[in-house]
């Protein structure tokens, strides 16, 4: 291998990844390098994308060029042949690794993890195969069997069973809290003040800031959402959830001249307040130019099942994918709006 540089990929609704570009010989495979990372790198510094190209871009001043480097996701499907599926499991595995991955094109010859799977994305592989085949794969098959054209011939060999839906609970003004949102807030009750289990966030937004029009999205979310409607208390003993039938979200917005986001964020972020409302913290302001940045809070206590999607923190979202999932939502709302 000539050269190689890592950047940090975000796609759009998704949480960033760890791409690699290098420039070497055909020979390296995705698994020959990734194997040998692997002995000197922990799990979570090792890229999620290989993708070969002739040479990396260079600045005017001899530097790589981060903003020339091709899209991970783009070069690597250029770069391969698509074998197509030969039956009906294998199609239905294409469609739901295209919807895991947010890929177009899927051979049954791709690897998982060489198309940009990772933790979560396996997870919401897994769940859909088992609510469509009724067969629980795991995680270390999965890796034993990254491609479709292995993993069919794996599940094919397994006992189906039908799968269990998680029932919906009975309306009630109390609900049991998990034995993680226990254990949160029992943190909580001990340092009210401590910010050590928040999630902050901060978002670009590009153009001119409507905020009448992302304050209605905003309450569209939370809307949609009930765990970013829940609050905590303790009821007899027990810690518990109790669910608002509503809860109106108001956006401060503030003009901060001189400040860097940085400086912003810092002063942002504040303990939360878990019993007279669990949802959200959120602020807008205007940035240089036409961009402004919207800044979210997430506590870290929220741990349920939002929508059907089991996710962890920040309203049942700030974990993996779960926190990319409500910026799909929240920018289809503000589309909406």
């Amino acid at each position: 291998m000539n050269e190689a540089v890592v950047t940090l990929y975000r796609a759009v609704g998704r949480e960033p990844q760890l791409a690699a570009y290098y420039v070497g010989a055909e020979t390296h495979t995705t698994a020959s390098l990734r194997a040998a990372l692997a002995s000197g790198l922990p799990s979570y510094m090792l890229p999620d994308y290989f993708v070969r190209i002739p040479a990396l871009p260079l600045t005017r001043n001899g530097k790589c060029d981060v903003r020339a480097l091709p899209e991970p996701r783009a070069a690597l499907e250029l770069a391969g042949v698509v074998e197509e599926p030969h039956d009906e499991m294998q199609r239905r595995l294409v469609e739901i690794w295209r919807t895991a991955l947010g890929v177009k094109n899927v051979g049954i010859k791709d690897s998982f993890f060489n198309l940009g799977g990772f933790s979560m994305s396996a997870m919401e592989v897994l769940n859909e195969v088992e609510r469509q085949f009724g067969v629980k794969p795991s995680f270390l098959e999965l890796l034993d069997h990254p491609t479709i054209e292995a993993f069919s011939r794996m599940l094919a060999g397994k006992e189906t069973r039908r799968a269990d839906a998680i029932p919906r609970a009975a309306p009630s003004r109390f609900y049991p809290a998990s034995s993680a949102q226990r254990r949160i807030f029992t943190l909580h009750q001990l340092d009210p003040s401590s910010v050590a289990y928040n999630m902050p966030a901060a978002l670009i937004l590009r153009g001119k800031l409507d905020v009448a029009r992302l304050e209605r999205a905003l309450q569209a979310v939370v809307a949609r959402h009930e765990i970013l409607r829940t609050r905590f208390d303790v009821v007899d003993g027990e810690v518990v959830q109790e669910v608002l039938p509503e809860l109106v979200v108001t956006l401060a917005c503030e003009r901060r001249s001189g400040a860097t986001l940085a400086d912003v964020r810092r002063g942002f972020v504040r303990p939360f307040e878990l019993h007279p409302a669990a949802a959200v913290s959120r602020e807008a302001g205007p940035g240089r130019g036409r961009a402004a940045f919207l800044l979210s809070d997430w506590p870290i206590s929220l741990r349920r099942s939002v929508a059907g999607v089991s996710s962890t923190t920040g309203g049942g979202y700030a974990g993996g994918g779960g926190r990319a999932g409500l910026i799909r939502d929240w920018d289809v709302a503000r589309a909406m709006s």
